[in-house]
């Protein structure tokens, strides 16, 4: 709107008195800088997001396969171990076959000991027990 057409009709629109004392008063080019700033900082923040997303994702990435690893690693040692304890086992028991096949009477001997000494201390147990 023209000056003419302002002083025609007598009134002049708030928003051009605005816009006419941010220019006098060199604000517009102040609110300009401001908003560039501000335009540049969010820009920033928005990349510095995306970084800090991108390495977080690689963290992740990294951690799953190291917990990955580890659990195979864990899960071979455990079936080693089994198979292990499963053969030591088996030998134990076949041993123990040969020993009673070739002394029964001793063998005889040492299982009812065996069950006469977990008597006593089971009988000792719940007679302790019953005190309570």
């Amino acid at each position: 709107m023209s000056e003419e057409e302002k002083t025609t009709r007598g009134k002049v629109h708030p928003f051009d008195r605005a816009r006419d004392v941010l220019r006098k008063a060199g604000a517009a080019e102040k609110l300009d800088g401001v908003k560039a700033r501000v335009s540049e900082a969010a820009e920033e923040v928005g990349q510095r997001y995306s970084q800090v997303a991108e390495e977080v994702r690689d963290s992740a990435g990294r951690a799953r396969e190291s917990a990955r690893r580890g659990y195979a690693s864990t899960a071979e040692t455990v079936r080693r171990g089994y198979h292990r304890a499963r053969g030591d086992m088996g030998g134990a028991l076949s041993d123990l076959s040969d020993y009673v096949r070739e002394n029964p009477a001793r063998a005889v001997g040492i299982a009812a000991g065996i069950g006469f000494a977990l008597g006593l201390i089971l009988r000792s147990r719940q007679v302790d027990d019953d005190d309570e």
